[in-house]
């Protein structure tokens, strides 16, 4: 199995996505979002013989480079990716097999060693995860956002489970006559990222791209 990493797009990157349960994040409609705001794409190809096997998207950053866009720390971002070199990847790779899967994770491994990075975020692909591969290459796991919940409890009990501050936003939206459904629609979808955008203005973040979001 030979694996090449570059900065340039290898050509079937989106098409081998679609075949093999691939995800936004890990395409080059990501590459498009990311890429102007300072991201430097990084493609990782799997292929034996003159067949695609596996392929990971990693992006060189440096430290809190997400959080500091539209803001002040901005301007300092191609400094502090020259003395703090940064990798990130969310949900890769997408592998064919778990030898892939592997390959491609001990290569994340060995580019960040390389090159003096460090891995800020390197979250497993949602549907085909093998965390053994990353334990492997030395990396340790961390469950976030993982939420369970008992539904054979009565709707009071759940709701008391609910922390006072979270109870207080929800009543509050209520009573301002917020109503929480299901969106029907294309409409429905811009209404919410159009808060979403506003939120993220107020805090002096630029707002997403639409691209990424549907």
């Amino acid at each position: 199995m030979e694996i090449t990493v570059s900065g340039k797009e290898p050509p079937g990157w989106n098409a081998f996505l679609a075949s093999n349960r691939g995800t936004f994040h890990q395409s080059t409609f990501n590459v498009d979002y990311l890429q102007p705001l300072g991201f430097e794409p990084l493609y990782f190809a799997a292929e034996e013989g003159s067949r695609r096997v596996g392929q990971l998207l990693a992006f060189k950053t440096a430290p809190l480079h997400a959080a500091s866009l539209g803001t002040a720390f901005e301007a300092f971002l191609p400094l502090g990716k020259r003395m703090f070199p940064t990798l990130q990847e969310i949900y890769g790779p997408v592998a064919e097999s778990e030898g892939a899967y592997e390959a491609l994770v001990s290569r994340l491994a060995g580019e960040a060693r390389k090159t003096g990075a460090s891995i800020s975020i390197a979250k497993p692909h949602p549907l085909r995860d093998y965390p053994q591969a990353f334990e492997k290459s030395g990396f340790s796991s961390r469950q976030s956002a993982t939420f369970i919940i008992d539904l054979s409890k009565t709707e009071q009990e759940l709701w008391n489970g609910v922390s006072a501050s979270a109870r207080r936003k929800v009543t509050r939206a209520a009573s301002d006559g917020a109503i929480a459904r299901i969106a029907a629609g294309n409409d429905d979808a811009e209404k919410y990222f159009a808060i979403v955008d506003e939120n993220r203005k107020r805090n002096g973040l630029r707002p997403y791209s639409r691209k990424s979001q549907f």
